[in-house]
């Protein structure tokens, strides 16, 4: 176990604003009046919290995780009752989840004043925080974010933080799993069990580690969990499942470029283009970066340059034949041997093979620099369209 302060070196240079815990600056602490003096000096009382952010994931709200803390929950039932009420889908909105996330990269809270306080646990007992260290747009270097801390800690929104409290406990073992013991004389050591940052309405948001990860709760008074039903709960989740999966029709898409529903077009990259097979609720979103095939596909289809703020309507013949036009491009290894082989459909041009090659060139040319990603992309669509699309339906596209 740490003994002393480790000052990291570190500068705060995130490449590509992707956090590594290497290059953050601020110290690992273990010794309670190092981290006392540390946390005095950001002066946190009497700061009004403005918004929260989990640079990484939380462990805590996986879709596995979920089932299980309702299954849990659920003991009043008989075991083949509980398993059903206790899937995804079949979860009471109305039952309570504890407020808390199960983290491994840095927890942000931003205040009024626009100052941003930084804090994680690497492991029992280590500690590490400091402020405007880490950029507020930072994306995540492990696992992608799956929860909007701002849902989940909702009612500390607003709130004054008033006083910080720095829990102690007195030990003679290392705390982690299967340690020694700290030193051979059994000597009591004091260490920190967790910070808490109470709230002016008597809540306190408590950080404390949890073997090599952190764990952030909502406190009262009482330090009791304050909860969240699920059905509040479940606007802040975005795992793959909430984004990727189409409820409307069960389907599962395998690329990470296509996104379902409402919750799914609030989080793909902007500006993004929406499919939606006319009289049905699904529909699906691809980020404007990630439409590269299907333009080229409509593009050839339309034997005309693609608009990319109209919107389009295809009946199912035409669909069916742009999806085919995207998987033939695709076939090919490289775009010259694309290019090459509309020489030999030369039949099928409108406006004359020179315009449609220019068009095409231009618009295919770094298609075969993520060929895998479109790949996964266009198998995806096709099949979702067998499922949603019949012969006398018509597919829309809008772009946003």
């Amino acid at each position: 176990m740490l003994k002393g302060t480790v000052y990291n070196s570190g500068n705060d240079n995130y490449k590509d604003f992707t956090f590594a815990a290497e290059e953050w600056s601020a110290p690992t602490m273990v010794e309670p009046d190092i981290i006392r003096a540390q946390m005095a000096k950001l002066k946190l009382e009497g700061r009004k919290i403005e918004k929260m952010k989990l640079v990484g994931h939380s462990y805590s709200h996986d879709r596995y995780w979920i089932e299980e803390y309702a299954y849990n929950a659920l003991d009043q039932y008989d075991e083949d009752e509980r398993h059903l009420r206790s899937e995804y889908n079949n979860i009471s909105r109305e039952l309570l989840f504890d407020r808390c996330v199960d983290i491994d990269e840095p927890f942000l809270i931003k205040f009024e004043d626009g100052d941003v306080f930084e804090i994680e646990t690497t492991q029992v007992p280590l500690f590490r925080f400091s402020m405007n260290r880490i950029p507020w747009v930072i994306r995540a270097g492990t696992n992608l974010p799956n929860l909007d801390a701002n849902i989940v800690f909702a009612p500390c929104i607003g709130r004054t933080i008033e006083t910080v409290e720095i829990k102690t406990y007195f030990t003679d073992k290392d705390p982690m799993p299967f340690g020694d013991y700290i030193d051979e004389s059994h000597s009591q050591y004091e260490l920190v069990e967790a910070i808490v940052l109470w709230l002016d309405d008597g809540n306190g948001i408590r950080i404390e580690g949890i073997i090599d990860s952190c764990w952030i709760s909502l406190i009262n008074k009482e330090r009791k969990p304050v909860t969240i039903a699920f059905r509040e709960l479940k606007l802040g989740l975005y795992n793959w499942e909430d984004l990727h999966v189409d409820e409307e029709t069960g389907f599962v898409a395998d690329s990470a470029t296509i996104f379902f529903g409402p919750k799914g077009a609030e989080e793909v990259d902007h500006p993004y283009f929406s499919l939606s097979p006319k009289g049905k609720r699904t529909y699906l979103s691809i980020g404007y970066a990630d439409f590269d095939l299907l333009a080229s596909a409509i593009i050839w289809q339309l034997n005309k340059s693609f608009d990319e703020y109209g919107s389009y309507e295809f009946v199912a013949d035409q669909w069916e034949a742009i999806i085919e036009k995207a998987e033939y491009i695709l076939s090919f290894e490289t775009c010259d041997k694309f290019l090459g082989s509309l020489v030999n459909l030369a039949d099928e041009i409108y406006n004359g093979k020179d315009e449609l090659f220019a068009v095409l060139k231009c618009q295919t040319t770094k298609l075969w620099e993520h060929r895998e990603k479109y790949i996964s992309q266009i198998k995806d669509i096709k099949e979702w369209t067998s499922i949603v699309l019949s012969e006398t339906d018509a597919m829309a596209l809008y772009g946003f």
